[in-house]
């Protein structure tokens, strides 16, 4: 899907393998979204056949229990659908690439777990500090492991920023030690409450870019996005 230079691949792999947290910021409701997830997670496990592998999603925790039940084969696709409705705010959190991408994970029984880390907060700063509680009461007994965790990409700037005057204290911020990347695309549409364009053409051509910002720290630059949701 992407094309990666040996010597960025090498950098990349070689800190993520140090860090073992990955945080992704996405533009919710693209296609290509879980396609990254998927070929990162190919990466990780031709490196390492033997470790668990976490991931962490922007969904609401009511769902956990459900999504652990469709993964261990105790409710159908049909009940599981059925129950993700009700928890599908129009926003492209969830998707029906994530719902395939749970589906072929509870045929192949791999060594994958979901997190769901939203508490449904209204203040935006304690939405964000409560998911990262929420992730860190999660971890608390896991201590080997790779940790990819998908949210918006606001949510994981390293630190805090101000927009319309209000400071905003993001999820990514309360890590110690992580990697944070954002993924951007050079044109197209994404459905957030509705499709929506994006255009970005003037990015720059490598796909993989060590960004080294305060609120990044690797630029993941990608084509084309497709709306889904």
């Amino acid at each position: 899907m992407f094309k990666i230079t040996e010597k960025e691949f090498k950098k990349f792999i070689n800190e993520l393998r140090t860090k073992r947290i990955l945080i992704i910021g996405e533009i919710h409701g693209v296609k290509e979204n879980i396609t990254v997830l998927k070929e990162l997670i190919k990466i990780i496990g031709k490196k390492e056949k033997n470790n668990n592998i976490y991931i962490s999603l922007e969904w609401p925790y009511k769902l956990q229990r459900q999504v652990n039940n469709f993964l261990q084969g105790r409710i159908s696709i049909g009940e599981f659908e059925n129950y993700l409705k009700k928890f599908d705010y129009g926003d492209g959190r969830i998707t029906k690439e994530h719902v395939n991408f749970l589906k072929k994970l509870s045929i192949e029984n791999r060594r994958i777990y979901i997190w769901c880390l939203d508490k449904d907060e209204k203040d935006w700063n304690k939405r964000d500090k409560t998911m990262y509680k929420r992730w860190k009461n999660l971890n608390k007994n896991i201590h080997y492991g790779y940790h990819f965790i998908i949210v918006g990409n606001l949510h994981a700037r390293k630190a805090s920023f101000k927009q319309n005057r209000k400071l905003f204290k993001p999820f990514a911020s309360y890590f110690k030690k992580s990697i944070v990347m954002i993924l951007k695309y050079r044109y197209g549409e994404f459905y957030n409450l509705g499709v929506k364009k994006i255009d970005s053409r003037a990015l720059p051509q490598k796909s993989l870019i060590k960004t080294n910002t305060k609120f990044f720290d690797w630029e993941l630059i990608l084509p084309k996005a497709t709306p889904s949701k």
